[in-house]
């Protein structure tokens, strides 16, 4: 199944936020947002929708047991944890 991850980004802080979309195909939608991020990174070649090669996903994580609140991030424009938010909870549903 495919899905459009849509990634807030933004080049430094004195540039403007821009959107940037990638296409991703999953294999399983009880992935956490957490495992889509570390797959995504591990691919060599991450291309955007337009196939433009994209810059890997800068994000914070440490424990990933909804213990230490590093990979705390947006989801939807709502606050959570990347290591307990599904994707089939967030992405899929909206």
């Amino acid at each position: 199944m495919k899905i459009l991850i849509e990634i807030k980004r933004q080049e430094d802080v004195d540039s403007k936020p821009y959107i940037q979309c990638i296409e991703w195909e999953i294999e399983t939608e009880n992935l956490t947002i957490a495992s889509l991020l570390r797959e995504m990174n591990a691919d060599l070649e991450l291309k955007d929708v337009a196939g433009n090669s994209v810059s890997k996903i800068s994000w914070e994580c440490s424990c990933l047991q909804k213990k230490c609140g590093a990979c705390a991030i947006l989801i939807n424009g709502r606050p959570g944890l990347a290591c307990d938010a599904f994707i089939k909870d967030n992405i899929l549903k909206g």
